[in-house]
């Protein structure tokens, strides 16, 4: 359950729910099984596998997304709908214009959706209420960005914002290296 990537965000304004509160908005929002013609779903989840949705520790507050997609490779959606077009060209004695095979293709992926497999992914987001950090588990800004937009939908009155880098840590450490000295507790190497 450790955090194995970090992404950071400062919230813009004091945090104002408590835990209890803070779980009864989560509630409103869980995670869905994936059904029907749908591809991805979205929600709020344990973060330790029981009941609960926040976990909370004084002014810390850890809580996670879920995210379900379903997978259907396009290789087997090419390979029926290639079926399905030759059948075509059977029966009706000439083969199917791009358009049909268009058609096709749609039908085939919207038979095949409903009974293919879906993904689980699980992303742990921890709150600092007192000091106004957010830390998300996610080695992209992409999937970042995606617990903070669902955040921001489940509470609606939520900002948050990256934190300013100036200069950017590359750049910093391009500077050490160049002027050949680093600060404590730091040790430029071989």
């Amino acid at each position: 359950m450790w955090f194995k990537n970090l992404c950071l965000y400062r919230l813009r304004s004091p945090w104002t729910l408590s835990a209890a509160d803070f779980e009864e908005v989560l509630r409103t929002s869980p995670l869905n099984p994936v059904s029907g013609l749908s591809w991805t779903s979205e929600g709020w989840v344990s973060p330790r596998g029981d009941a609960q949705l926040v976990f909370a520790q004084e002014k810390q507050l850890l809580f996670a997304m879920g995210a379900e997609k379903k997978l259907l490779p396009s290789t087997v959606i090419r390979d029926v709908t290639a079926e399905r077009a030759r059948t075509f060209e059977q029966v009706k004695g000439f083969a199917p214009s791009r358009k049909q095979v268009r058609d096709l293709k749609e039908q085939v992926t919207n038979e095949l959706l409903p009974r293919a497999f879906g993904q689980r992914r699980v992303t742990r987001a921890w709150l600092d209420t007192q000091t106004g950090w957010l830390a998300i588990d996610a080695g992209s800004l992409t999937l970042a960005e995606s617990l903070v937009e669902l955040l921001r939908k489940t509470l609606e009155t939520l900002t948050v914002e990256m934190p300013d880098c100036d200069p950017g840590p590359g750049t910093q450490m391009t500077q050490w290296l160049a002027g050949g000295s680093v600060p404590d507790p730091f040790d430029l190497d071989d």
